[in-house]
């Protein structure tokens, strides 16, 4: 009992890592869609660029906000010769038959070695002005990601249902292999007894081995296109899966387009730019001071230690009228903005419109297709029992056979374009 018990457990655990190896070896779109998502190098970027934005808001804020406190040191040499009968001489009070320059300009020479401290006082309103515009940036970023997902979910359904395709083909082109290899053993069977004439069954080796070349072509082509597939999704495979049927499914009409929001952000960025063209213009108070050694007269140093504080008022005047010039320069962005989001609806509303139309008619080549294939199946089973009974010639059965083959091929390919169709259509409709 208990051996067999083991049996048992044994022959589940074993049937159970079948099943996984078998399940592991199936890759449906979603797998790649979101293997393509998770490794595209422009989302990450963008990541990094967002980050980088976050640092600028303090960058923004220390520049515009907080003291900036720093270190001078200054020394001046004016030395004047021929001062009360020395060759050279530093003083501030040199005799009149000196050379030098004027005493009320250099003072003998300047020493000096300060800490000195600058605080804005007016620049809150462009401090926020400025992290506005950085806040609408990192928005920017984030719908350029939302539109790089989009286009990565579109551009790999468009190669896995390439590849799908292929591998369709390949799968069909099996199934005419195998059932013209039965005819053939049975033609081979008809010819040795007379019944069949030998070039029918020369006709039928001659189908075969057309078919065995096309799907050993077809499997190059799966090739190629999984390594392309695997490329698209930063993969580093080089297996060929089992590519499950996708299932894409036609959405229903958005109230809003989502490339409205880029629209949206740019003008709120060109908004801002204005709002910091006009605030650059505007009057700078700044609030200094200092702290150290300042004097003329090194001998006298150690009585020449102080302090100063102090208002610096900058009120812009003329300059050239760059304000002017650059709010016009905002002014023709804005409108140019405005004419590409009137021409872009226009555009994508037209598209759908024609995508639509495209897949009912395409729709409607499906159905005429399967209703094709039926009546060629039945065709082709009829001609079966003639070509056993020597009632029909290999020639008219394999051109049922061909026939049948184009059908299936134009029942694929229809498939495959209402699916890219409608893949087409998703894109534009969000």
């Amino acid at each position: 009992m208990k051996i067999f018990t083991l049996r048992l457990l044994m022959f589940i655990l074993i049937m159970s890592l079948s099943a996984l190896t078998l399940n592991a070896q199936i890759k449906d779109l979603s797998y790649y869609v979101n293997k393509a998502q998770q490794n595209n190098p422009s989302i990450k970027q963008n990541e990094r660029l967002r980050k980088i934005n976050l640092l600028q808001n303090d960058l923004i804020f220390a520049q515009n906000r907080k003291p900036q406190v720093y270190f001078t040191s200054d020394y001046l040499f004016a030395p004047y010769f021929n001062n009360n009968g020395r060759f050279i001489s530093i003083t501030p009070n040199p005799d009149l038959n000196a050379y030098g320059y004027d005493p009320s300009i250099s003072n003998g020479g300047l020493y000096e070695a300060l800490l000195n401290a600058d605080v804005p006082l007016l620049n809150k309103s462009i401090t926020n002005a400025l992290t506005e515009q950085n806040s609408i940036q990192n928005n920017l970023l984030l719908i350029s990601d939302r539109q790089i997902l989009h286009d990565i979910e579109k551009q790999v359904r468009e190669q896995f249902l390439n590849t799908f395709s292929i591998q369709e083909q390949i799968k069909y082109l099996d199934r005419i292999i195998k059932l013209v290899e039965d005819r053939k053993i049975l033609a081979e069977s008809l010819a040795r007894k007379g019944i069949m004439q030998q070039s029918d069954y020369l006709l039928l080796d001659i189908e075969l081995n057309s078919k065995v070349i096309e799907q050993q072509q077809q499997k190059q082509l799966l090739s190629e296109a999984f390594n392309q597939l695997n490329n698209l999704c930063v993969i580093g495979d080089t297996a060929q899966y089992e590519l499950k049927e996708p299932v894409i499914i036609q959405l229903q009409p958005v109230t809003s387009f989502s490339f409205l929001e880029r629209y949206r952000a740019d003008s709120l960025s060109l908004a801002a730019e204005q709002e910091v063209i006009k605030l650059n213009n505007n009057p700078q108070l700044n609030l200094y001071g200092n702290i150290g050694l300042r004097t003329t007269d090194p001998s006298n140093a150690l009585h020449n230690f102080g302090t100063s504080i102090g208002l610096h008022l900058n009120v812009p005047i003329f300059n050239g009228n760059q304000k002017e010039i650059q709010i016009q320069q905002n002014m023709i962005a804005f409108d140019t903005l405005g004419i590409s989001r009137k021409q872009e609806i226009s555009n994508v509303t037209n598209s759908l419109k024609s995508l639509n139309s495209q897949i009912k008619m395409t729709e409607e080549t499906i159905s005429l297709n399967q209703a094709q294939i039926t009546k060629q199946e039945l065709l082709l089973n009829i001609l079966r029992n003639k070509l056993i009974s020597g009632q029909t010639s290999a020639l008219e059965y394999v051109k049922a056979i061909e026939d049948y083959v184009l059908t299936n091929q134009n029942l694929l390919n229809a498939r495959i374009s209402l699916w890219q169709l409608i893949n087409q259509y998703n894109y534009l409709n969000w």
